[in-house]
């Protein structure tokens, strides 16, 4: 044993040791560093998936309000209307503010809707409060398509977002 404490102080193994081992931490904390900004940038990814099926679902929701606005208009439903246009209203201008990276045009398109479905909203209330204003239910169903056809394109282009 006590050849071998020798061999090791004359050749200076244990400064060899002590370097290797400061060698070995260096690696092993720059490791340590990449595969944590590795996780954060996966983690910001995973938000920013979870924030667009979000989006999804809000959108197919209100996607099936304005269906069922088309649908209550058509068969002169009127006393609900109102309400289903107010949370109309208050869903889109939630998807508006809420979802991340929409285009100039994307928003134009959603504070479109939203501005028709408030005119949509006082047109009935003023419908049931004067009973001799008229509703224009093709017309009306028409622009609500309209605005279903240009809010699903936007629901497209997320969805076709998710992963990238």
């Amino acid at each position: 044993m006590g050849s071998l404490i020798k061999f090791i102080v004359d050749n200076h193994i244990g400064d060899i040791s002590s370097i290797l081992g400061i060698l070995i931490a260096i690696i092993g904390f720059w490791i340590t560093i990449i595969s944590v900004r590795r996780a954060k940038k996966i983690s910001q990814q995973v938000r920013e998936d979870i924030a667009k099926v979000n989006t999804i679902e809000e959108f197919s929701a209100a996607l099936m309000t304005m269906n069922e606005i088309k649908t209550l208009n058509r068969e002169g439903n009127y006393s609900i209307l109102p309400d289903k246009c107010s949370a109309l209203r208050k869903s889109l201008i939630s998807i508006k503010k809420t979802t991340p990276n929409l285009s100039g045009s994307h928003e134009d398109s959603l504070q479109n809707a939203i501005l028709h479905f408030s005119d949509l909203e006082k047109k009935v209330e003023r419908h049931l409060a004067n009973k001799d204003t008229t509703i224009d239910v093709p017309r009306i169903n028409q622009l609500i398509s309209k605005q279903v056809d240009n809010l699903n394109e936007i629901l497209i282009e997320i969805k076709t977002m998710i992963g990238r």
